[in-house]
């Protein structure tokens, strides 16, 4: 609060306890008005403000996507895995995944009890992953597939 506010407060209150009055009550009420309005005011400024910068970093948000789209695609029309450059690092990086979210509980238990593969309460898809492997018998509802991502890594320069 600013001293010239401090010194209207302490005069309201000294004016209150020596000349208690509907009008004085009335002029505070009216300081109140004031103050709230300004204090709107104020909120509505900073609000326009934050909405003006959350606009200009979605703008920059979005940017960068389109930036990282061209080289992703870049990357994956020349079939390389890494571009190393002076400003970073853009990876492609693959990796196979199963796909257990289409398969019941009971296949997964039928299957286990089966081919003699170790169960708990539930059956271990680690334990089945291994049988698989190992035997490359594979029931019908496996699917393997593999997941591709893309990332890069921006290198500081002392330069800049």
């Amino acid at each position: 609060m600013s001293e010239e506010q401090d010194k209207l407060i302490e005069m309201y209150e000294d004016e209150i306890k020596a000349n208690p009055t509907d009008a004085i009550v009335d002029d505070i009420l009216w300081k109140i008005k004031k103050t709230t309005v300004e204090l709107c005011e104020l909120r509505k400024r900073r609000d326009d403000a934050r909405d003006f910068y959350e606009k200009k970093e979605w703008k920059i948000k979005e940017r960068l996507e389109k930036l990282s789209q061209i080289v992703e695609n870049y990357i994956r029309n020349t079939d390389r895995k890494t571009v190393d450059t002076p400003n970073g690092i853009a990876r492609l990086r693959s990796v196979k995944k199963i796909r257990w979210d289409n398969v019941m509980d009971d296949e997964l238990i039928r299957f286990s009890l089966a081919n003699d593969i170790e169960m708990l309460k539930r059956p271990k898809k680690s334990a089945i992953l291994t049988y698989i492997k190992q035997t490359g018998d594979a029931p019908e509802w496996f699917e393997e597939y593999t997941d591709t991502s893309f990332s890069y890594q921006i290198k500081e320069n002392e330069d800049e």
